[in-house]
């Protein structure tokens, strides 16, 4: 993933494939999401952005 990327799914906001975790999360919340996400076609977490 280069930067340009990683810039326009920010700019595009969360959506089915794409969670914003801000650096509080609990490992259990990841856990849910990773969970979640397994259970469609993927997609990806974005630590540290809200």
């Amino acid at each position: 993933m280069n930067r340009a990327y990683l810039e326009e799914l920010i700019k595009n906001g969360e959506g089915t494939g794409l969670d914003f975790k801000q650096d509080d999360v609990t490992s259990e919340k990841i856990a849910k999401t990773i969970v979640a996400m397994a259970n469609r076609q993927g997609g990806f977490i974005l630590l540290g952005v809200w």
